[in-house]
């Protein structure tokens, strides 16, 4: 996969390419409501993948997304709602 972006409201996060089998990490912050959206080039062909997710500012944990044959195969969701 190359060319590697991850998408949420209000800003992206590029990550370049990564290799089969390889793992990547953003640390991401939205500016409203949200979900991810990943986009990347497959053999100089555009991708773009939308992961099933919701957080909003004020939220905090992780997403491991996995993919597979250019498809999300598992998504793991540990967020939270911030204290207010």
């Amino acid at each position: 996969m190359d060319d590697v972006i991850v998408h949420v409201t209000g800003n992206q996060y590029p990550l370049g390419s990564i290799n089969l089998n390889s793992k990547a990490t953003a640390l991401v912050s939205a500016s409203g409501e949200s979900h991810i959206e990943i986009s990347y080039s497959d053999k100089g062909i555009p991708r773009r993948l939308v992961v099933n997710c919701y957080f909003e500012p004020g939220y905090k944990g992780r997403i491991l997304i996995e993919l597979s044959n250019g498809k999300i195969s598992k998504i793991t969701d540990n967020i939270e709602i911030g204290k207010y």
